[in-house]
């Protein structure tokens, strides 16, 4: 995953490398974010299904935990590691 600062908010995106993101039909993806510090229920899911999503309305400083998974033919893979984001 990587992310890049614009303008107050920020992107998160996911490379392919799940076997799931492979081949013709790539699939989607679903992305959850959670606040710092993570518990089991503090992961919400993020609007969108491209492996990139925008991060706003956060104050600036804020630490967001962000994850994906793929998801092709209704199967979905193992979430990734989350990765921290600080908003700017």
């Amino acid at each position: 995953m990587r992310r890049a600062a614009s303008n107050a908010r920020t992107r998160a995106a996911v490379e392919e490398t799940s076997p799931l993101w492979r081949g013709p039909l790539h699939g989607t993806t679903v992305a959850e974010v959670s606040p710092d510090p993570i518990t089991a229920t503090s992961w919400a899911l993020m609007p969108g299904a491209g492996k990139q999503r925008k991060l706003s309305g956060y104050a600036s400083g804020t630490r967001l935990w962000v994850r994906f998974a793929a998801v092709k033919y209704g199967q979905q893979s193992a979430w990734s590691t989350p990765v921290m984001l600080t908003m700017r």
